[in-house]
């Protein structure tokens, strides 16, 4: 075992393979975008698998082709943040600006279901070794949402017990696709 030196207290085996390759891909100006324009409920996100895996939310969830960890290493030894860097906070999800374990997926998303407005946000992932705290990865991702109209999606509220007015053939009491 060695001696964790940010924290003399916390012990860990070194891993006896090299460690992988942590990539996350997008920038500030040019981030990764998953966006999805419906009447009705809208959603769209992003996660980042305990299998090493990106995933897209447009709608249903769909592989983004990009592996946060290539080759050998172990997701236990990996966290993850994400800051909002513009746009709204995600309703969908995990805790912004907080380090969480990689060895649980982590998602954050928006679930829009008010007729004719747009969630959006651009959000900076970070990863890094939960050993050292050293961060291994920075990439930028923008989520949007858009509910169009006239698909169900919430009008407005009345009185003080948050009742919800909805057009359209159903009324939404949950988030379904």
């Amino acid at each position: 075992m060695a001696v964790n030196l940010i924290n003399p207290y916390r012990y860990y085996v070194a891993p006896s393979e090299s460690p992988g390759t942590v990539t996350l891909s997008g920038t500030l100006g040019s981030p990764n975008l998953a966006t999805r324009t419906v009447a009705g409920t809208a959603r769209a996100g992003w996660r980042f698998e305990a299998d090493k895996e990106v995933f897209r939310r447009q709608g249903s969830w769909s592989n983004f082709n990009e592996d946060w960890l290539d080759g050998a290493g172990d997701v236990a030894d990996y966290e993850i943040r994400a800051t909002k860097q513009s746009g709204d906070t995600p309703n969908v999800g995990q805790a912004l600006n907080t380090w969480l374990g990689l060895s649980s997926d982590r998602n954050w998303e928006f679930s829009n279901n008010v007729n004719g407005t747009t969630k959006e946000c651009v959000l900076k992932i970070e990863i890094r070794d939960a050993n050292t705290l050293t961060v291994r990865a920075t990439g930028y991702y923008k989520i949007y949402a858009e509910d169009s109209g006239g698909g169900g999606g919430t009008t407005g509220t009345t009185g003080t017990t948050g009742t919800t007015t909805t057009t359209g053939s159903t009324t939404e009491t949950g988030v379904t696709e």
